[in-house]
């Protein structure tokens, strides 16, 4: 499967989302009506959100990919970043009224540090490591009391912001993430200071000792989802072996019960309805995290099921039939949206079809593929290990994975002589196993989710041949305009071939989209 292909697709979309009318600041999406017409917008208050999912994305993919970012769009990304950062809370605020606390989307908290952790590892930027610190004083300073927050952004008395957008998931919870990876870059004590105050916080709210959904979870299924990922990240750096086995007791309960095999979960926690491919991303990332600590193996089939039959099948590979709302004149937001639309992954994607085009969708949805595709193959002390079936090319290693009719396989090209493992899907049959060195039948034992296969000096080639199960399962329906009550997917192995009813499975059309005008 060649995933690089596919994450470039999608790099090439979040480059298409920026407007060259407004300096390349990001769309929030592309709205498309009932007729197929078409046009990107802005969301009122909420485009600095966007300029951190952009560069945090961008610059993963940059760094594992060789995605190339033209020099006029960093150098006007760089300003928006200094423009939108200027501001009391020091994260990236558009057009802040300090009377109402509507207009400031402190949701941005998490972006805004890993963007600029980034452009602090990957460019060096000392601008980037003087923003990030400002933030942390003045998001710290505005949620001393960590069930509010309260700012001045005109220098008068301090103005407290309610409800589900000041919700503690929905802000802080979310940005331990992006303040450890700013500690990463810059060593800021600051930083680890306040993921850690965070964490305690979140520890006693977002999560059950049984694991169990927690009552302190919140609306919001991605911030949930980056809350636990954060304090996950934090308990590996602290060493805190009681914190990793709460967050993997929470997976195995309150998460795996909010998405489907298929890989629905909703935007929102508790709904039925309104599927959010980030949060599916969330969850397979998660679930690699989780691995490379307890070494269940079900963690990468979850992971590789999700990006197979959710976030890859959500991506829009062709152009797709809509046109410009009204006459498009030569404004940006009217040009070339067919083929903008491309790269696309999902967005509030349906349980079966139905993709939209969201800057802050596609971004999240890449970020987690990027996780996953990295973490193809691992070369570490005696080992090479190949958790995910997917093309890969490193120096060391070459891996190649197709999947037809007459089942999987796997191809390494191992150059270091070391001994390999190649991952065993638990929903295929151990007994179709069989594995090849340099053209040689040699003996297949799966042990713990994987194929242990001894390798001679020098550059050797393993070939690992399995079958591909057909099955059939049934799912409650997530589709508001659904006939019938249940659908029922037709798998090939972890990838879905057919739909009963709605489909064809996630045909490249695009959903309804409304209007932010």
């Amino acid at each position: 499967m060649n995933v690089k292909d596919r994450l470039l697709l999608s790099g090439r979309n979040l480059l298409g989302s920026l407007s060259r009318d407004d300096g390349y600041l990001p769309y929030w999406h592309m709205a498309v009506d009932g007729e197929l017409g078409a046009m990107y917008q802005f969301r009122p208050y909420c485009t600095g959100h966007n300029v951190g999912r952009w560069w945090n994305t961008m610059l993963r993919l940059e760094r594992a990919a060789g995605f190339e970012i033209p020099v006029e769009v960093e150098a006007a990304m760089l300003e928006n970043s200094r423009r939108l950062s200027n501001n009391a809370s020091g994260i990236f605020l558009q057009d802040v009224d300090p009377r109402d606390p509507a207009t400031w989307y402190i949701h941005s908290y998490r972006e805004t540090m890993l963007s600029l952790g980034l452009l602090v590892e990957c460019r060096g930027s000392q601008r980037a490591a003087e923003w990030g610190h400002r933030a942390i004083e003045g998001m710290s300073r505005a949620s001393r009391d960590l069930m509010e927050w309260r700012f001045s952004f005109d220098g008068g008395p301090e103005r407290a912001k309610h409800g589900n957008g000041a919700a503690p998931a929905y802000t802080h919870g979310r940005a331990i993430e992006g303040l450890l990876s700013f500690h990463a870059a810059t060593r800021e004590p600051a930083a680890l200071e306040e993921a850690e105050r965070l964490a305690d916080f979140h520890f006693g709210h977002l999560v059950n000792a049984d694991g169990s959904l927690a009552g302190g979870c919140g609306h919001h299924t991605h911030s949930y989802l980056n809350t636990l990922r954060g304090l996950l990240m934090l308990a590996v750096l602290k060493g805190s072996h009681e914190r990793q086995e709460l967050i993997y007791k929470t997976y195995r309960e309150a998460v795996s019960g909010m998405i489907t095999r298929s890989g629905f979960v909703t935007h929102d926690i508790g709904d039925r309805y309104g599927g959010d491919v980030a949060s599916a991303g969330d969850i397979a990332h998660v679930a690699l995290l989780l691995w490379d600590l307890f070494a269940d193996p079900g963690l990468l089939d979850d992971a590789e099921r999700i990006a197979r039959a959710r976030l890859f099948p959500a991506q829009v590979r062709e152009p797709v039939p809509i046109r410009p709302a009204e006459a498009a004149g030569s404004r940006d937001c009217y040009r070339d949206l067919p083929n903008r639309f491309v790269g696309a992954i999902g967005g509030s994607v349906g349980h079966v079809s139905g993709q939209t085009c969201v800057t802050d969708f596609t971004a999240a949805a890449l970020h987690s593929l990027i996780e996953l595709w990295t973490r193809t193959v691992d070369v570490e002390g005696e080992i090479v290990r190949v958790n995910f079936h997917f093309d890969r090319e490193l120096p060391e290693v070459g891996v190649q994975a197709e999947r037809d009719e007459n089942g999987g396989r796997v191809t390494v090209v191992n150059r270091t002589g070391k001994e390999l493992r190649l991952r065993f899907p638990g929903w295929a049959d151990e007994g179709t196993c069989s594995v090849t060195v340099d053209g040689r039948p040699v003996e297949a034992t799966v042990a713990k989710g994987f194929v242990v296969v001894a390798q001679g000096e020098g550059a050797t080639t393993s070939e690992l041949c399995f079958a591909v199960p057909e099955y059939e399962e049934e799912e409650l329906s997530r589709d508001r305009s659904a006939e019938e009550e249940t659908v029922t997917f037709r798998w090939r192995g972890d990838e879905i071939a057919d739909v009963s009813s709605g489909g064809p499975y996630m045909e490249p059309h695009p959903a309804l989209c409304r209007s932010l005008l």
